[in-house]
């Protein structure tokens, strides 16, 4: 019997390695199905990380006397908890414990767990992301070392100022429900903790610009002339347009989900014309669907067809009016004092 479900599980992972490998292939060449494929994929995307999880879970979970129905959750952070993961994305994660579990199950476990999900070409880098854990009661930081949450909101806006704006958006994906809900209800103490800090982020966010005004000159082919000029989809455009998209649902205390339904509550409640939210909403699209088709994130203006230099310059118009949107909103909400 043993042998048999060894047998089945390598089957599993050949047919779901084979099936990863022509995702891109199978995303749909019209922008306007993106929406609705980004949804799918997401969702298969967590299933083979789940099962992923579950794999390692039957390997290590006995030898430790670990129960993960109740002893933890895992839960994604990023593009997957926000239906916008592509086939490169990376998988961001944090990991819940309800009790202290020690050190050696969570080498073995997050060691086996990155290597299946190399095989599926889902990345994540230990060093790069550490997964953040949470102890009921005690607040976040290591499985042994648990901090307060007045400690862990020091050291996150202080090493990863960013951490306390990514709380917000995550998505259950494996363990104990009731364990995840209470750090849903605990999370919003963090993020009222790290409140000022966040609204500083935002400031900076909108001085920042990240040279968008002198590549918006740089779209004329007069003014670059041959000069090599390079445009990064996910840091210069793709990132901009979410983060001031979710600046403003969180100015304006409405609900912070995935990017489309932030446009339509925006729109629902004036912040954007009818107008603006198309085009925000064609722009997010245009972006994406850059993103999935030049793998290397990074391209030349000068390989760009003219059309999608005409895309290009929309979508930069889109961040600067959002920029200008939270600007003001800032403005007048939380005001500068003198």
């Amino acid at each position: 019997m043993e042998g048999s479900v060894t047998i089945f599980k390598a089957l599993f992972w050949v047919v779901c390695i084979l099936a990863t490998k022509t995702a891109f292939a199978q995303i749909p060449i019209e922008r306007q199905d993106l929406q609705e494929w980004l949804i799918s994929f997401s969702n298969s995307r967590v299933a083979l990380i789940q099962q992923a999880i579950q794999d390692c879970v039957d390997e290590f979970a006995p030898q430790y006397s670990i129960d993960p129905k109740t002893d933890f959750c895992i839960y994604s952070l990023g593009s997957l908890s926000v239906d916008v993961a592509l086939p490169q994305s990376d998988f961001e994660f944090g990991i819940l414990v309800n009790k202290p579990i020690t050190q050696a199950f969570w080498d073995s476990f997050l060691s086996s767990l990155q290597d299946k999900l190399n095989l599926l070409n889902i990345s994540f880098d230990q060093h790069e992301m550490t997964p953040q854990f949470y102890q009921k009661d005690q607040g976040f930081g290591t499985p042994n070392l648990c901090s307060s949450l007045d400690e862990i909101v020091a050291i996150v806006t202080t090493i990863m100022p960013s951490w306390a704006y990514l709380l917000y958006f995550t998505k259950y994906i494996y363990g104990d429900p009731l364990v995840y809900e209470s750090f849903v209800d605990i999370r919003s103490t963090l993020n009222a903790k790290a409140r000022s800090l966040f609204i500083a982020e935002i400031r900076k966010s909108i001085r920042k610009n990240y040279g968008l005004s002198s590549l918006y000159k740089l779209l004329d082919p007069s003014v670059r002339g041959n000069h090599a000029v390079f445009i990064d989809f996910k840091k210069q455009l793709f990132r901009q347009i979410i983060d001031f998209i979710n600046y403003l649902s969180f100015i304006h205390q409405l609900p912070l989900t995935t990017p489309f339904h932030q446009i339509q509550d925006l729109q629902k409640n004036q912040i954007f014309l009818p107008d603006e939210g198309e085009k925000i909403h064609n722009a997010l699209l245009y972006v994406l669907e850059n993103r999935r088709t030049h793998k290397d994130r990074v391209v030349s203006l000068h390989t760009l067809s003219p059309e999608e230099m005409d895309h290009l310059k929309e979508s930069l118009d889109v961040i600067f009016l959002l920029t200008e949107k939270t600007k003001d909103a800032m403005h007048i909400l939380f005001p500068l004092k003198n």
